[in-house]
Formats: C-alpha cells, sequence, structure tokens
C-alpha cells in the first residue's frame, strides 16, 4: 500500500491497524516501524483506544510483513458495511 504512514491514516483506520498488528502477534515498535511513527504513538493509541483484541500469535513478530495488508483496500468495505 502507498503512503501508509501514521500521519495519513484517518483515527478509524489507526484503530483498525494497530488491532490487527496487535492480534497478529507484532511487538508495538515492529508496528510503530511499519506505520512510520515512534512506539510511543502506538502504546499511546492502544491505551486510549481499549480494545478487546487479544494476541492470536504466542510468537511475538518484531517486523512486519508489508503484503500481509495486500488486501487492506477492501477491509476497510466491510468494516464500513458492518
Amino acid at each position: 500500500m502507498r503512503n501508509l504512514s501514521w500521519s495519513t491514516l484517518t483515527p478509524r483506520k489507526k484503530t483498525l491497524f494497530v488491532d490487527l498488528l496487535w492480534s497478529d502477534g507484532h511487538t508495538e515498535l515492529a508496528i510503530a516501524n511499519f506505520l512510520k511513527t515512534t512506539k510511543g504513538a502506538i502504546v499511546g493509541h492502544r491505551h486510549r483506544h481499549v480494545s478487546t483484541v487479544t494476541r492470536v500469535s504466542t510468537k511475538l513478530k518484531n517486523v512486519v510483513d508489508p503484503e500481509r495488508f495486500r488486501d487492506l483496500r477492501e477491509l476497510e468495505k466491510l468494516t464500513q458495511t458492518s
């Protein structure tokens, strides 16, 4: 995905990305690096936007594979209809 950075995402998309990456077992630092922001921004966002999302993976991932989000264009459409 082009132009994927924290500053260009809407609040809803930020929450969506953080929830998805967190449930996949990515560390806050990996999420921050992927979204071109700081770990503090991710930590703060998670604490302000309390989510019931739990980690599915027990192995923590230190790097986000960009291919993981190839389908996010469709994901936004799905979340708008539900």
